[in-house]
């Protein structure tokens, strides 16, 4: 069974910010090593800890989680396909 969260979105945010993850650390009080997981997925985290990185990000945690949630909505699956010459991808969403 696929993942409901991709937390991978806080790589995104934090590098969308320019920072460090010890810069997010000092911001959220969320340890780096917790950080790393949740940006590799390697770790869901609390209500308590979504608050605290929305927060470090201007956001709230419904946010945060609403932003992980949408990556797994929008999945792609590419197909290469080849016509008259052209060659070109078909992307279909689930």
């Amino acid at each position: 069974m696929a993942p409901t969260y991709d937390f991978s979105i806080l790589r995104t945010l934090r590098k969308r910010e320019a920072l460090t993850i010890g810069r997010l650390t000092n911001l959220s009080g969320i340890s780096a090593a917790a950080i790393s997981k949740l940006e590799r997925n390697k770790l869901n985290p609390g209500l308590d800890t979504l608050f605290l990185l929305g927060k470090a990000f201007g956001m709230t945690a419904t946010d945060l989680l609403s932003l992980a949630e949408t990556r797994t909505a929008q999945s792609a699956s590419a197909t290469r396909r080849r016509s008259a010459g052209f060659t070109f991808d078909e992307v279909a969403y689930s």
